[in-house]
């Protein structure tokens, strides 16, 4: 059960950081171009 749960918890703040990435490498770009 804890690990599932802390697996799930990981596996969602891994989205997040993708996601924050994805737009921090959106936004340099838009500064770059």
């Amino acid at each position: 059960m804890f690990l599932s749960s802390s697996s799930d918890s990981y596996l969602m703040i891994q989205d997040v950081i993708l996601d924050v990435m994805n737009k921090k490498i959106r936004d340099f770009s838009l500064l770059d171009f």
